[in-house]
């Protein structure tokens, strides 16, 4: 059994930093599809000059899926370890191990698989909304 006060080796560092990268990730290509919706930005000019505006429509629907892959991969873990968390099981949290029974208690096991049921709902979400939107009947 293990303790907070125990130092972080390679695997739980790199299972910390994978879900940092996720999380920036979102943020940096949610941000990025924000702004080519606009149709101002620089990416919008590069790929219609050179593409058209076929090739902008792949490149939109090419960054809105790789941007509801990365939210339902983080939904789907938050699942799995909100369930190992639950049941007690041995589980990496955030690249903590969650085994410790007394300082993690079951609900948060619960509101984990809630957090990421929401998570994969917004994926799901995101792709029909941009199916919907105006800016890409117009492309």
């Amino acid at each position: 059994m293990s303790t907070l006060a125990t130092p972080l080796g390679k695997n739980r560092i790199a299972t910390l930093l994978l879900w940092m990268a996720g999380f920036v990730a979102i943020a940096v290509i949610g941000g990025s599809l924000a702004m080519d919706l606009s149709g101002f930005s620089a990416a919008d000019r590069f790929i219609v000059s050179h593409w058209r505006m076929r090739g902008l429509r792949l490149y939109l629907w090419f960054e809105a899926g790789v941007l509801v892959a990365i939210v339902v991969a983080v939904g789907w873990s938050a699942i799995n370890t909100g369930l190992a968390v639950a049941r007690g099981q041995a589980a990496s949290f955030f690249g903590i191990d969650a085994s410790l029974r007394t300082r993690i208690p079951a609900q948060l096991g619960y509101l984990l698989v809630l957090l990421g049921s929401a998570l994969v709902a917004l994926g799901i979400t995101t792709l029909v909304l941009f199916n919907s939107c105006r800016y890409m009947r117009i492309v």
